[in-house]
């Protein structure tokens, strides 16, 4: 029993530290808080308000102003705005998490077998990010998603092709590092196979950067995916997403600026909270920032 409690006092220790670090810091705290919020507010969208808004066409409730029976006003197809702004919270995070976990799905492996066994594979594997990381991001998804066509799932595939180099070019480089420490070399000299040591000690040792890294990478995809729906390359008009909802409201601007406003600060915020959230956790697992 004592040596159960002996090996589970290190790990609570720190964890109970990293918790003290983020109280301390009020600002990452908040951001934690709303990202939090963000993520119930995308699960239970759907009970909160009914999906079948979306397709509801009221012509004599459209364009109404903000007031106590629509908080946020209503669009030019007599939609409620909050409602279509919570829905499209649902959409909006659902794709901002299924790029960037598909981008680690591709990264991970790839930069890891490329820094790891080097030769032609990572001299190939580098060259292929270097003409990635030669186009800016939003141009390159812009390129691809014009390539694939219009679509909700053609966009985030755009956006996944977009993302994964990044991630390969860090565990790469954390790769290279690891490989030549000592466990490494005792695990070869005891016959362990390439693939398991990669898979099962170098992976395990190298993600936490990468973890940092997507998590700050979560309010860029959700502003990057937003801005190519604005442009027509993702959703349809009627479907609940924040990007179309400011398409549809840029005809109004002057008449109806609340139709712009207050989805732009919907994807403002999310992005901030995502944000901050990933400096606090680059604030944790970082030991030359927790001195």
């Amino acid at each position: 029993m004592n040596l159960k409690r002996s090996s589970w006092s290190p790990i609570l220790a720190e964890l109970k530290f990293a918790g003290h670090l983020l109280v301390q810091n009020k600002i990452v705290l908040s951001g934690i808080v709303i990202s939090v919020g963000v993520l119930i507010t995308a699960i239970l969208s759907p009970f909160v308000v009914s999906p079948t808004i979306a397709t509801t066409i009221d012509l004599p409730d459209r364009l109404h102003p903000p007031s106590a029976t629509h908080w946020f006003g209503t669009d030019d197809f007599g939609r409620d705005l909050l409602g279509m702004i919570i829905l499209s919270t649902r959409l909006d995070v659902s794709a901002m998490l299924e790029i960037v976990g598909a981008g680690l799905l591709i990264g991970v492996p790839l930069g890891a077998f490329s820094g790891f066994l080097g030769g032609k594979l990572d001299e190939a594997l580098m060259r292929i990010t270097d003409v990635f990381f030669s186009i800016p991001s939003l141009i390159l998804a812009l390129a691809v998603a014009a390539a694939l066509g219009r679509g909700l799932d053609n966009l985030i595939l755009a956006m996944i092709v977009v993302q994964w180099p990044g991630y390969a070019r860090i565990l790469r480089g954390q790769v290279l590092v690891e490989k030549d420490r000592l466990y490494v070399d005792a695990l070869r000299a005891l016959g362990i196979g390439k693939v398991r040591i990669i898979m099962l000690h170098i992976i395990p040792n190298t993600i936490y950067p990468l973890l940092v890294q997507c998590t700050l990478d979560l309010g860029g995809v959700i502003l990057t995916f937003a801005g190519l729906s604005f442009l027509g390359f993702g959703a349809s008009a009627l479907t609940p997403e924040l990007g179309r909802l400011i398409t549809a409201g840029q005809t109004y601007i002057f008449q109806a600026p609340w139709l712009t406003a207050f989805p732009g600060i919907a994807i403002l915020i999310i992005a901030l909270a995502f944000n901050l959230m990933g400096d606090g956790i680059r604030d944790v697992l970082d030991p030359k920032l927790r001195r």
